[in-house]
């Protein structure tokens, strides 16, 4: 793999009080059916000099969300995933709060949106690898401590071994 085609993603935990906005993927997608998901996606060609604006483009695009009725954001931490031979990619973690949840619209072709009571965060149908990652980045959105994440995964794709710090 050549350094052009890693493959970088952007994710957004949206937070309300005690609640985070998660989207829950169909089961009829490729990627990651039925798994829960923070708000995001790939970096766009042109996007990787501004990640939080190829966040917030993700955000708008699966939840209506606008940048204007979201504040408080932070960069949590970076989780880097690979096989065993070579680095695949890199997923740039954010969180933001949001003003006003009356007329939000949960409808998404991804799947389904939800809030979800962030003490149930460790519990839920997370991807493996950010299933490792939410004690990490519910500490760096209260502490400011960024975290580091490795994560690599064996032929089959199920994850072999990780290191966070």
């Amino acid at each position: 793999m050549t350094p052009l085609s890693i493959k970088l993603f952007t994710v957004v935990f949206i937070f309300n009080g005690g609640k985070v906005l998660l989207l829950k993927r169909s089961k009829a997608k490729k990627f990651l059916p039925g798994k829960i998901v923070g708000i995001g996606g790939h970096v766009e060609p042109g996007e990787t000099a501004d990640l939080l604006s190829s966040a917030l483009r993700e955000v708008e695009e699966e939840t209506k969300v606008k940048r204007e009725d979201l504040y408080d954001f932070k960069y949590l931490g970076v989780l880097s995933f690979s096989n065993y031979h070579e680095l695949e990619g890199h997923t740039y973690f954010f969180s933001a709060e949001i003003k006003d949840i009356k007329d939000l619209d949960l409808s998404c072709p991804d799947g389904e949106l939800n809030w979800y009571p962030v003490r149930q965060l460790p519990k839920l149908n997370f991807c493996a690898d950010t299933k490792k990652a939410v004690p990490y980045l519910l500490k760096a959105k209260s502490s400011g401590k960024i975290f580091r994440g490795n994560y690599i995964f064996n032929r089959r794709r199920n994850y072999f071994s990780y290191l966070m710090e």
